[in-house]
């Protein structure tokens, strides 16, 4: 009774302080920029859908679905830091950016994100043991593919440099420019292997028995995550990162909010702007002020702001959400017979689309709340509890499984629901059937030669019995 009361007391107060904090920020906010008039920041009022979203959250059980809301809501402070420090440093159309609408617009989609997932946890998600899911009792991947998958990352590596010269990162100078039309070799296309390469490493580092093993695949697995980032981008590093929070909770449980989240989190923040500091920033200068260390960080949040501040829902030009998205999760041969361009479909996406807003020639990413609001406005939140309901069905799925081999594959998706807040919905969807196919490749190759094992094993005990049987008869006989 005393542990409970003590858990309820430090809930109140904790649920206090979120209070306070949200109360306070647009003050907080005034103190760390004072050159910003106090008319561009979010009111107390204006945060009042983030109490809302903060109190959805609280009530949500599943530890999964906990980590996907904290990621939306952090998303939002780091994406305002980011907003006010561009419109000090850059100037020109950041200089004007008002907080107000998009601060009421993303917590009212997060409000109904996190109501989805709550929804699926009181309606459909069944009562466990524990939160985390059942145990893991098995790898399920035979080891010829478990070869392939540690062999890829250094062949998609060499590939590109045999195609190219040169390792794209280490160049020196900024690729910015140049990173989205470069050819990169005939492995590139199966970039999405990456992120199960790197699950697989992360996963036998943390079910390995042995420190040395802990050890040896941990290296690997960092290893992969550089190689994934060696072309300049960074998404593949950041869903594995996602899916590692998975395998984590599911092999760990509750440790992984402290202290192993903490320190993935600074060790991919340290890798994120690792890369962005050697691609070369969008100026070619590098300096190191607090405003600019605060730019690193948060820069799709920032053009989902002066999206919100310059456009309105339904007046993007060349941009469907439903159609580019459908498009990219479709078969390019099944397309072909139908008689439609995948590619032109596809570009009809959001990184498209605001690449054309800012005349930029690489794509422009704002997450997938900003990608609904400015396609269907006040629909897009409806659109959003189902959102959240399919993030509970997956986190159903990943919590159920009980090999180590459905367990990589599950995570992998996690991983994608965690970078969707940044990402576009073109390259979530456009992975899915290269993970299947892989998923369909490594299960049915595994589980067909798992059988064949299992046939020869018998074949071989059934003519060891025959050999035994015939010495003993023949060592009867000759007792006779």
């Amino acid at each position: 009774m005393h542990n409970i009361n003590g858990s309820w007391i430090r809930g109140r107060l904790f649920g206090l302080l979120i209070v306070l904090s949200l109360i306070s920020w647009p003050a907080l906010l005034a103190s760390i920029f004072p050159e910003i008039s106090y008319q561009k920041l979010p009111s107390p009022l204006d945060l009042f859908p983030a109490l809302v979203s903060w109190v959805l959250l609280s009530t949500i059980r599943c530890p999964y679905s906990r980590l996907l809301g904290y990621a939306w809501v952090i998303w939002y402070f780091v994406g305002v830091l980011n907003t006010l420090s561009s419109s000090i440093v850059l100037g020109s159309y950041y200089g004007n950016l008002r907080l107000q609408e998009a601060t009421e617009i993303y917590f009212w989609g997060c409000a109904f994100y996190f109501a989805g997932m709550l929804l699926f946890e009181k309606t459909a998600g069944k009562r466990k043991k524990s939160v985390y899911g059942v145990s893991v009792s098995s790898l399920g991947i035979h080891p010829i593919f478990r070869a392939v998958l540690l062999a890829f990352p250094i062949a998609w590596l060499a590939s590109m440099y045999w195609t190219l010269g040169y390792i794209p990162i280490l160049r020196g100078v900024n690729i910015v420019d140049d990173m989205y039309e470069i050819g990169y070799g005939p492995l590139y296309p199966y970039g999405p292997f990456l992120i199960v390469s790197i699950l697989f490493a992360a996963y036998r580092c943390m079910s390995a028995g042995t420190h040395k093993r802990r050890i040896s695949y941990g290296v690997i697995a960092l290893l992969f995550i550089i190689i994934s980032m060696a072309d300049g981008k960074r998404a593949f590093a950041m869903v594995a990162f996602g899916g590692v929070c998975g395998i984590s909770f599911k092999l760990f449980g509750r440790k992984t909010w402290w202290p192993i989240l903490p320190i993935f989190a600074s060790a991919m923040l340290a890798l994120y702007v690792g890369v962005l500091l050697l691609r070369g920033d969008e100026s070619g200068v590098i300096r190191f002020d607090a405003y600019e260390k605060m730019m690193l960080v948060g820069v799709e949040f920032r053009d989902f702001v002066y999206t919100v501040n310059y456009a309105k829902p339904g007046e993007i030009q060349n941009y469907s959400w439903a159609v580019s998205s459908l498009a990219s999760v479709t078969n390019n041969l099944a397309m072909k017979v139908l008689g439609l361009d995948k590619t032109a479909l596809v570009n009809l996406d959001s990184a498209h689309a605001w690449a054309t807003i800012w005349g930029s020639n690489f794509g422009i990413r704002t997450g997938i709340l900003s990608e609904l609001w400015f396609s269907y406005g006040g629909m897009a939140m409806p659109l959003l509890v189902l959102y959240g309901f399919l993030s509970g069905i997956l986190i159903r799925g990943l919590r159920a499984v009980r090999s180590g081999r459905d367990l990589i594959f599950f995570s992998s998706l996690f991983g994608l629901l965690v970078l969707n807040i940044t990402s576009q919905s073109t390259f979530t969807f456009g992975i899915l059937p290269t993970l299947l196919y892989l998923y369909v490749v490594v299960r049915g190759g595994s589980d067909l030669l798992h059988q064949r094992n299992l046939r020869r094993n018998r074949i071989l005990e059934f003519y060891s019995g025959l050999r035994d049987v015939g010495l003993d008869g023949r060592s009867e006989r000759l007792q006779r």
